[in-house]
């Protein structure tokens, strides 16, 4: 089980890429496993730069017709540069997702006297664990990210008391990006609390705070800003909170700090592990027989070549990224703002993130929920949801729909952010114009009653699918093609991030009815006839549907 279930390494971190992750689906650390300097580099999955922007193209729709027929007639060129102008957004991008900051405990442990080195993360508990010998005495650490009590907690244990510093910054491992929209940082007697602004009109704000607790002998001393900590046995708490669920944020991320410290380390270490194991048990994996290198660092594993047990290695880590990345929030009241794994899953290090680390909705974002239902972890897919609720609503999808489209219900391009932003998203062709990106997503819905049966999530889901069922039916458009026939297709149309060569050897973007916009729409109509059949509904669109999937 063993050689199926953990990540383990018999060296520290040498950089970001080479952490282990822990996280609840909100909050998240990458963990470097060192003894001189440990780092967590923190991520709030509500910390983004900026606030939400006005970005509808104001004129789209009375050049829809034009740009319809410089399609049709095949004029390429004539046909990117009206979408440039007319259909492109100002400003162009979406808000880009940020760290939180970095937790610091700098043991001064390194050199000769380090022994008996090892760092791990147990898939099965959700726990990671670095132990090592300093000077012929054990030191242990141990981390996790628990759902109930919604903070990163970490206990420092050691045959004798040892010294060491807690720090609390944003100051990273890239340098040239760090201190970025730091308000302040404020130490008591055992508490840190840190401010920051991400930056960016109305952006949100967010707080950092951390608090210790020790054994009976241990002291804990505010020096400069830092806490000094002298102690066998440590038990540190890292809370965030943000306005973009909270207003008194601030006053919510001490108040967990608080309740967890209260609570203790055992107990929650106890309630994380029977609360993470009821989602991570649904499903089991081992493959064999085993073989000498699984015995091995993973990093030599891997270089040894594919084994069964590496497989199943790889596989389970992938159901521990879900659901450390995505899962439902324990407070009812900010449900309906929980937020679905993003380009990164929850863990970025960057202030300028590839691609925003946003949620890319052509193929992204689709692809890190694949795998959610065959791998039985079906709960994590209700931040997925959430977030679908929010982008087909009429401030949102519905306006983005009506006002460059002429169309009901709604819709989505080829990215969202924080704020459910569902314009087109940058100035590259062929991927801007293209809304799309909600109807494939709306591909869970029908997909999560076939694995669950669960039909209050599709009676919860329904509206949403309709409002993309409402679109697609008024993007369909007549349009006769070289062979005489007149078929009902998209106008304009494309194939996400493609372009092509046509037979008069031109390059071009955009075409009538692609192959993918017409699969994701007789998928969907296909899907909304299914539910309509099994939640005994009758809507006014049930017949136009059955029409479409006839004519398409």
């Amino acid at each position: 089980m063993a050689q199926s279930s953990k990540l383990w390494y018999d060296k520290p971190a040498a950089e970001w890429n080479e952490a282990l992750p822990i996280g609840n689906g909100r909050v998240g650390a990458m963990i470097y496993g060192r003894t001189r300097t440990e780092l967590l580099c923190l991520n709030e999955d509500s910390v983004w730069y900026g606030g939400p922007q006005d970005r509808v193209p104001k004129d789209a729709l009375a050049h829809l017709p034009k740009l319809r027929e410089l399609v049709r007639e095949g004029k390429h060129a004539e046909a990117e540069k009206l979408v440039d102008r007319r259909f492109c957004a100002t400003p162009s991008g979406q808000r880009h997702y940020e760290p939180l900051g970095t937790v610091k405990i700098e043991f001064g442990h390194d050199g000769e006297g380090v022994s008996e080195y090892r760092r791990e993360l147990d898939l099965d508990t959700a726990v990671h664990r670095t132990e090592y010998a300093f000077d012929g005495k054990m030191v242990k650490v141990e981390m996790l990210a628990s759902v109930i009590d919604q903070v990163i907690a970490i206990r420092v244990q050691s045959e004798e008391t040892i010294e060491f510093v807690v720090r609390l910054t944003r100051l990273g491992e890239i340098e040239y990006e760090s201190h970025e929209y730091l308000d302040s940082v404020e130490t008591t007697d055992n508490r840190m609390v840190m401010l920051v602004t991400p930056g960016g009109y109305q952006s949100v704000r967010a707080c950092c705070a951390l608090g210790i607790n020790t054994d009976s002998e241990g002291t804990t001393e505010n020096q400069g800003g830092s806490l000094v900590v002298n102690a066998k046995d440590a038990f540190i708490v890292v809370a965030a909170r943000t306005t973009f669920r909270h207003m008194n944020f601030d006053t919510l991320a001490w108040e967990d700090v608080s309740a967890a410290l209260e609570r203790g380390a055992d107990k929650i270490w106890d309630y994380h592990i029977q609360q993470y194991r009821s989602a991570y048990r649904q499903m089991q994996l081992t493959l064999g027989p085993p073989t000498s290198g699984d015995a091995l660092p993973t990093d030599q594993r891997i270089k040894e070549g594919t084994t069964p047990a590496l497989i199943a290695l790889y596989t389970n880590y992938s159901r521990y990224l879900l659901l450390s990345s995505s899962r439902r929030s324990n407070t009812p009241t900010t449900q309906h703002l929980d937020l679905p794994a993003n380009l990164q899953g929850l863990w970025n290090p960057s202030f300028h993130p590839a691609w925003g680390s946003k949620f890319t909705m052509n193929i992204n974002l689709q692809m890190n929920y694949w795998g959610a239902l065959p791998l039985n972890l079906s709960s994590t897919m209700d931040p997925l949801f959430s977030l679908l609720h929010r982008l087909a609503s009429p401030e949102n999808g519905g306006r983005v729909a009506k006002e460059m489209y002429g169309a009901r219900g709604w819709c989505c391009h080829n990215n969202t952010d924080l704020w459910a932003d569902c314009a087109p998203c940058e100035r590259w062709t062929p991927a801007t114009l293209w809304p799309l990106g909600g109807a494939w997503l709306c591909s869970f819905i029908w997909e999560h009653y076939l694995f669950t049966s669960s039909l209050s999530t599709l009676r919860k889901n329904f509206p949403v699918l309709q409002g993309a069922v409402e679109f697609c039916l008024d993007w369909l458009v007549e349009e006769r093609f070289p062979d005489g026939k007149i078929y009902r297709v998209t106008n304009p149309s494309l194939s996400p991030e493609n372009t092509f060569i046509d037979a008069t050897g031109a390059k071009g973007v955009f075409c009538r009815g692609s192959t993918a916009d017409l699969t994701i729409i007789s998928s969907l109509f296909e899907d909304y006839l299914n539910v309509c059949k099994t939640l005994h509904l009758k809507p006014h669109l049930l017949r136009e549907t059955r029409k479409q999937v006839i004519a398409i």
